[in-house]
């Protein structure tokens, strides 16, 4: 009875691993035909799908390696090439979310930038506005320096021309 038994086990792990292997063959003839990733979403192609094409619970593979360690090693190389010939939608997906992510961060930190140029600007228009003060300032001492400068060589010019003399205030002459 144990014969019969095993005998009926391997006729059943035969029979999985038909329809397994036909399940794989019909999953990359329609890949073939639709240049597409997993035939009925466009993703990868995942291990749940060919189980499911297969009729085959999937832990019939996993919890008896035993039995199917062969097949399930066969599984899962077919996937990773199969998978490897073709990015998933899915990733796509994400490197255009990690794109945008991406875009999202250099804009912050250009706006970043900008902003403090801005501030760093008006913070130099100001202390530019604070000189050019500070230089009108120091131009109008000047002209007044200039101008009193001026009043004290025609004074002095004067004074030399005059014929009045001074009169000297000691009592010794």
């Amino acid at each position: 009875m144990k014969e019969k038994a095993k005998q009926r086990g391997i006729l059943r792990a035969e029979a999985v691993a038909t329809k397994v292997r036909q399940a794989m063959k019909d999953i990359l003839v329609e890949m073939t035909e639709s240049e597409d990733g997993n035939p009925r979403t466009g993703q990868s192609v995942t291990e749940a799908l060919l189980y499911e094409r297969a009729g085959v619970h999937w832990t019939t593979l996993s919890k008896n390696p035993e039995t199917y360690g062969g097949l399930l090693a066969e599984v899962k190389e077919w996937k990773a090439r199969l998978n490897e010939r073709k990015p998933s939608r899915e990733n796509e997906r994400r490197t255009v979310a990690e794109r945008l992510n991406d875009a999202k961060d250099l804009y912050d930190r250009l706006l970043k930038s900008f902003q403090f140029v801005e501030l760093e600007l008006q913070q130099a228009e100001a202390d530019r506005d604070k000189m050019l003060k500070k230089l009108e300032v120091a131009e109008a001492a000047l002209e007044m320096e200039r101008q009193n400068h001026l009043q004290l060589q025609e004074r002095f010019r004067l004074v030399e021309a005059s014929n009045v003399f001074n009169f000297p205030f000691s009592q010794d002459q």
